[in-house]
């Protein structure tokens, strides 16, 4: 036991060394943090006041408190709305306005063609270079106005404007979307921080464990470590050590999380889960650690160099990967058999598990016989790697292939 913690304790040391693990340790509360504020941005950008921007890109202001003038070529203003009088001045000439322009008088002034009528186009003189002029929507109002009422039927006007305003009479449309109505968005955000997390443990931890493995090879001191450590003190010291390193960092990360919560509650839609769900929720994640941090292990232990395992870590990412987008049967039915299949799962079930619980009460049942597949999967890859360790030992000088391996195996 003494050797478990002493090999614990160089591991923890050797990364207490290592900046990238206080980047780590920063970055993963910030993002949890920031991933939590996602549900709310669509209403704050709701809320928030941004006349400026909205006048720019989406509809022009009509009222000026400048004077700006116009010369009418076209005939197509004969009367001026009252909330612009006094600030659109009409001049005869273009000369006249730009001695205007020169005086101080007007800022600019719009020349309104003969060819208006036909393709719509206005000119603008000013002195001043500019891209956008806030005068243009009044301009645009005084011609639409005029436009509307010299026309016998200034209704047809609105119609050309907005063709169709549809009413549907009949039963609802349906629904395709495969989040039910009656589900709690903010539970349902909660979970999904809760995949995340554990998503993020497992990828923090497993990485720590392959470089701790694979730096001890680069080393060759793996050799002597197993002559002077047994596989099992070996793979409990290490597993030990990098998991304190990650649950600091995980419980870091939800100390943030709760922090900001109790203090900026209302800038976020979460629900926070009730004890009696956090505690099972934790033991789940815990176990699910100890078996995919097994499966790290493991291929470390038979594929040792970067390389070499490179391909396979892709394959477990795959299937990660592939246990994530199942989430989708948890939303859409929380207590249907195929989601009771995949929380039971031991593979799925350290991330499924808590999300459903957030969504629904699960039987008691089914949490003990999760439990149970969980401590069984975490128990096989803990020892699996253990074996594997102790063949690798065996098979120094030669070529590990999966037949030598086995019998080595076997034999162990």
């Amino acid at each position: 036991m003494r050797k478990i913690f002493i090999v614990a304790l160089e591991e923890i040391k050797f990364y207490l060394r290592s900046w990238s693990f206080y980047i780590s340790t920063i970055a993963l509360p910030l993002i949890f943090v920031t991933a939590s504020l996602f549900p709310q941005v669509s209403t704050w950008f709701e809320d928030s006041a941004l006349s400026s921007v909205e006048t720019v890109l989406s509809e022009e202001a009509t009222t000026i408190t400048t004077q700006v003038g116009f010369v009418d070529y076209a005939g197509v203003v004969e009367f001026i709305h009252d909330d612009q009088q006094g600030y659109l001045i009409p001049f005869t000439s273009e000369y006249l306005a730009s001695v205007a322009v020169d005086s101080g008088k007007i800022e600019s002034y719009y020349v309104i063609p003969e060819s208006y009528m036909n393709n719509g186009d206005v000119i603008q003189y000013t002195k001043v270079s500019q891209l956008y002029s806030d005068t243009d929507g009044a301009i645009k109002a005084l011609l639409w106005q005029n436009v509307r009422h010299s026309l016998n039927n200034p209704d047809l006007v609105n119609r050309l404007l907005s063709p169709v305003t549809l009413i549907r009479d009949g039963p609802p449309p349906r629904q395709y979307g495969f989040i039910p109505v009656d589900v709690d968005l903010s539970r349902l955000a909660s979970g999904g921080l809760l995949i995340f997390l554990f998503y993020m443990t497992i990828n923090v931890g497993g990485n720590l464990l392959l470089r701790s493995l694979q730096r001890e090879v680069r080393a060759y001191v793996l050799e002597m470590l197993i002559t002077t450590v047994a596989p099992a003190q070996l793979i409990g010291g290490k597993l030990l050590g990098l998991s304190i390193l990650t649950f600091t960092q995980v419980s870091i990360t939800l100390l943030a999380q709760v922090i900001f919560y109790s203090n900026f509650g209302d800038a976020t839609t979460l629900t926070l889960p009730s004890m009696s769900v956090a505690v099972t929720s934790l033991v789940y994640f815990a176990l699910g650690y100890l078996g995919y941090a097994g499966i790290a292990m493991s291929i470390a232990a038979i594929f040792p160099t970067q390389h070499e395992n490179s391909s396979l870590l892709l394959l477990v990412q795959i299937l990660f990967m592939f246990i994530l987008t199942s989430v989708i049967f948890v939303i859409m039915d929380a207590d249907g058999l195929i989601t009771i299949v995949l929380t039971l799962f031991p593979l799925s079930a350290p991330l499924l598990m808590p999300f459903r619980l957030m969504l629904t009460s699960v039987p008691f049942w089914q949490l003990l016989v999760g439990f149970a597949g969980l401590i069984a999967w975490a128990v096989f890859w803990v020892s699996l790697s253990v074996r594997l360790f102790r063949a690798y030992s065996l098979l120094t000088g030669q070529t590990p292939n999966l037949h030598v391996l086995y019998k080595t195996l076997i034999r162990g």
